[in-house]
């Protein structure tokens, strides 16, 4: 992104389409705001905007919704936000809720249970939907389930925006215009990593508990099948995007096993990724694949590059804490019964990492990230190949950065909606995205959040905190 880039004012005349031409009481309504993540991305919203006007929270218990809508009253001195009761289970009751807004901001998990629900209101609505989900089982769902419905109503739902998965999503997105951009060249394969950054305060952290159950859910429903039902479905229909040609160059990146090498080009210890972003980009790589297809564009390159998605560990002994709780997990999720000990005291199980209190303030402000992915591109014809480094950095992860990566996803699809690359559907931010990276990007950047390119692989700590003034930033948009 370049400083004229970073300094364009983003603001835009908005667009809605026909099924939200009719005038609504809210732009937002943030379902399941009374949760703990979901109360961060209230509180972040009426921030923004300067107050709750056009703003609801819905969920189905008005006790705590109420107490939240009185909390961010005082705490915020903004007028209280409307509330609105509905149960994720009463379709009727749930739809006449999701009736009065443009967009629905879904944060009440796991997803796997009470996700549907809240599809399928929206789209009765013809209400936009958006979740910070990171669950692979419930967006494929969703996609083989409702994507003809929500094409059928044009409205967009759209899953993992938040740091499940747009930092990868995003990144994976930059190498490939980049590498088309700047080099002329196909990105052949990225090789991304995850880093996280503990400063002074940070030398602890926890994660709220339901974050945990979500991960225990997903995990039970790989081990029971669910997932591999559901792709299985998923391909009869969708089938794959083209796969990577056998001449591109693969990845030096060491990703299997226990970390046995420093990798050279971020200096940490690499280890696979368990979260839902490989599965996310090669979802959105799926449905651009076949939506092209579907409309004869003949502009996207022959196959997406290759993918490894990584998190980069300072020590090689930093990895045992994970070895250890991962057997634990792996082994407790095998029955339904011994998966119900393991939600029922996520503490106990993960050594303090997971809690019902979450991180304290002070462990928020002391973290942050650095997503690099490291990309080669080829051009056909030479034995020449291109690398580049794309970098994201913001604040810490779970419920600072989530609540302004994903209102800046909220924000970037109400500006630019009718521009966007696909109008309805159901998919990832990645697929939502594809070739209007900008577009998020200056959203992001808004809000705090970098995105910076530059030749060669550099390690995360090349990339400097304030991205716009950095002299080394590349134009790749």
């Amino acid at each position: 992104i370049t400083n004229n880039i970073y300094k364009k004012i983003c603001t835009t005349t908005i667009h809605f389409p026909h099924n939200m031409a009719d005038k609504r009481l809210y732009d937002y309504i943030v379902y399941g705001a009374s949760g703990f993540t979901g109360y961060f991305v209230i509180e972040q919203a009426i921030k923004e905007r300067g107050s709750s006007d056009r703003l609801a929270i819905c969920g189905r218990n008005r006790e705590k919704l109420d107490k939240a809508a009185t909390k961010l009253q005082e705490e915020l001195h903004c007028k209280k936000p409307n509330v609105l009761v509905a149960d994720a289970g009463n379709h009727e009751v749930l739809q006449a809720a999701f009736s009065q807004g443009k967009t629905v901001l879904n944060c009440a998990g796991p997803y796997r249970h009470s996700g549907e629900g809240v599809v399928r209101a929206c789209i009765s609505a013809k209400t936009d939907y958006i979740d910070i989900c990171g669950e692979p089982e419930f967006f494929d769902r969703m996609l083989c389930k409702y994507d003809d419905d929500a094409r059928k109503a044009n409205v967009l739902i759209v899953s993992a925006a938040a740091f499940d998965t747009v930092p990868c999503e995003l990144t994976v997105n930059i190498s490939q215009t980049a590498q088309k951009n700047l080099n002329g060249a196909i990105c052949a394969h990225v090789d991304m990593v995850h880093t996280l950054n503990f400063g002074p305060g940070g030398e602890t952290y926890t994660v709220n508990a339901t974050t945990f159950r979500a991960a225990v859910d997903g995990f039970r429903a790989a081990q029971r099948g669910d997932l591999k039902a559901v792709r299985r479905t998923l391909a009869s229909k969708w089938g794959k995007p083209p796969k990577c040609p056998d001449s591109w160059p693969k990845s030096s990146a060491v990703v299997s096993g226990l970390p046995r090498a420093i990798d050279e080009r971020c200096g940490r210890y690499l280890v696979p990724f368990m979260g839902a972003d490989a599965a996310s980009v090669r979802g959105s790589m799926r449905y651009i694949y076949k939506r092209a297809e579907e409309s004869s564009d003949n502009s996207l390159p022959p196959a997406p590059p290759k993918l490894n998605v990584c998190v980069g560990l300072q020590s090689a002994w930093s990895f045992a804490p994970f070895l250890f709780f991962g057997a634990i997990f792996n082994w407790m999720t095998k029955t339904d019964f011994t998966a119900s000990i393991l939600k029922s005291y996520p503490s106990f199980f993960t050594g303090g990492f997971f809690s019902e209190s979450g991180p304290t303030k002070q462990e928020r402000d002391a973290l942050s990230f650095r997503t690099v992915s490291y990309s080669v591109g080829v051009v056909e014809g030479s034995k020449d190949t291109h690398k580049l480094t794309v970098c994201m950095s913001g604040p810490e992860v779970g419920y600072v950065a989530t609540p302004l990566i994903f209102l800046g996803v909220a924000n970037a699809i109400r500006k630019h909606r009718s521009k966007l690359r696909f109008q309805s559907g159901v998919m990832t931010t990645g697929a939502l995205f594809y070739r209007n990276e900008d577009k998020l990007a200056c959203e992001l950047e808004e809000r705090g959040v970098y995105i910076r390119v530059r030749r060669g692989h550099v390690p995360p700590e090349a990339f400097d905190q304030l991205g716009a003034k950095s002299d080394n930033n590349l134009s790749w948009s």
